[in-house]
């Protein structure tokens, strides 16, 4: 196996089993406000259980240390649900004025092209990662104040 880094995306290679192509990769982009967003992060059928995404979004944090990272996924994807939780990610919460309560999901239409189709709804959850420094900083401010 080896990573790869290309066009905003980050691979892993296996070239015996895959005859070079990708296993598994995560995509991002920085955003107008020096955030970072991840939008994909994808393992072949056959590489899964290997970590393989739990190592490239580790990764991504350690690249852009200083940086906050934001994703989501569908309600329904409980696998990647459990791997960002498990590299350090916190639902975010947005305040809903129907219901008037916070709530971590966000109704979304998965096929655009037939809006009225109620099955083709799902809820999406957004997940924010603080800056790996974040710590560091606030440990250095609060030393300072003393």
């Amino acid at each position: 196996e080896r990573l790869t880094r290309r066009n905003m995306k980050l691979c892993v290679m296996e070239d015996v089993q895959t005859n070079g192509k990708p296993v598994a990769y995560v995509d991002y982009k920085l955003r107008v406000d020096s955030d970072i967003e991840m939008g994909v992060a994808l393992t072949d059928k056959t590489s899964r259980k290997k970590s393989l995404s739990t190592g490239l979004i580790n990764y991504c944090r350690l690249m852009f240390m200083s940086q906050r990272l934001f994703t989501g996924t569908y309600e329904e994807n409980i696998a990647m649900r459990k791997t960002l939780e498990n590299c350090g990610f916190t639902i975010n919460y947005f305040y809903d004025k129907g219901s008037k309560v916070y709530t971590g999901f966000v109704r979304e239409r998965i096929d655009k092209t037939d809006p009225q189709n109620m099955l083709k709804l799902t809820n999406s959850v957004y997940y924010y990662a603080n800056s790996l420094l974040f710590g560091v900083r606030c440990a250095a401010e609060k030393s300072n104040n003393k």
